[in-house]
């Protein structure tokens, strides 16, 4: 296989997702699909949609109903176990539990498949495995035990053992499902720099669009009827993200790439003054509240301003005489609540 971005890694021929048994059924229509070397792919779709399923029988684990799975051009039944986890690392969906083992055993884990029968590791190995650590950014955890670290920290030494075990494609089941914020985008940034620096395929299920935009340039939406397959941006421009919602009261909105709640809004609010940032954030206050921000006339007024002293929020209703001056969004959001209220 050559380093050429348009090298297929992985691919699917009218691939049949579903567990088998008595009343088997697959749970996707036929599926072809093919990820590239150094590609960063997203899975997203509700619960239940086949997302874990689909990653679980790409890799192995679960037997496909019907259809074909290749790696590197071999169909995946061709391989022995220990040939397919040359090829392919697993990260599982939930919480990681593992008493009694330290952050460095478990990164050597990863180094196994490469070994003789016997198990033993070589300088190689030994520096595959410190590599795995540093870059994931474990040095100094490396001799903790697993079951001390933060949710992100753990999580980080799962993925250093898929590191360590120098696959060119890596799947994981929800691996920012149970972090914080800062860890949340600390795990997507990680898995990006493995795709952009290290040339691996990384594909990965999620329920965050936040995290999915600026990081990955493939998305499958996984619906009840059909696996939608483009980049991000241009699910976002046609709509086809709201296929996520069965609310009809939440929408994602393409101009700021949040979900929103719609609500029916009160009325206008005319908003002028300083530009940029600032003007943005206000706009999101007054939609918030349930105005719509305008920037003809309207009967309530606000105009923004940055000067020396901080910022100003100048507030006017036309029915009322006189003007509030505001310093913050808070008490903005605040005012603006209060203009609903009928006048006694």
């Amino acid at each position: 296989m050559t380093e050429a971005l348009n090298d297929i890694l992985l691919r699917t021929e009218s691939l049949l997702i579903g567990y088998h048994g008595r009343a088997a059924r697959p749970l996707l229509p036929p599926l072809s699909f093919s990820a590239e070397t150094g590609e960063m792919i997203a899975v997203a779709g509700r619960n239940g949609s086949g997302k874990s399923t689909f990653l679980k029988t790409v890799t192995g684990i679960l037997k496909p109903l019907g259809g074909t799975i290749y790696i590197d051009g071999k169909d995946i039944t061709r391989f022995k176990r220990s040939e397919l986890a040359l090829r392919a690392g697993y990260v599982a969906a939930g919480e990681i539990r593992i008493p009694g083992m330290k952050v460095i055993d478990l990164v050597k884990l990863g180094r196994y498949p490469h070994t003789s029968w016997t198990g033993t590791l070589d300088e190689y190995d030994y520096s595959r495995v410190e590599y795995a650590i540093e870059s994931t950014g474990l040095g100094d955890l490396s001799g903790r035990y697993v079951d001390e670290l933060s949710d992100g920290e753990r999580q980080r030494a799962m993925i250093a053992r898929v590191v360590a075990q120098d696959t060119p494609l890596i799947i994981l089941d929800e691996p920012t499902a149970f972090l914080d914020i800062k860890s949340r985008y600390e795990i997507t940034n990680l898995l990006r720099r493995l795709s952009e620096e290290s040339r691996r395929t990384v594909i990965f299920s999620t329920h965050d669009l936040q995290t999915v935009f600026g990081t990955c340039g493939r998305m499958m939406l996984m619906t009840e009827n059909e696996v939608i397959d483009g980049a991000p941006e241009d699910l976002a421009l046609d709509g086809r993200l709201n296929l996520l919602f069965n609310d009809p009261g939440l929408r994602f909105n393409p101009d700021n790439g949040t979900v929103t709640f719609q609500r029916k809004m009160t009325g206008n609010v005319q908003v002028t003054g300083a530009e940029g940032i600032i003007k943005i954030w206000t706009y999101r206050t007054v939609q918030r509240t349930g105005f719509n921000p305008v920037s003809t006339d309207a009967p309530l007024k606000i105009e923004i301003r940055e000067e020396t002293s901080g910022k100003k929020w100048i507030c006017r209703n036309i029915k009322i005489p006189g003007q509030v001056i505001l310093s913050n969004l808070y008490e903005t959001g605040k005012w603006l609540e209060e203009q609903k209220i009928p006048a006694p």
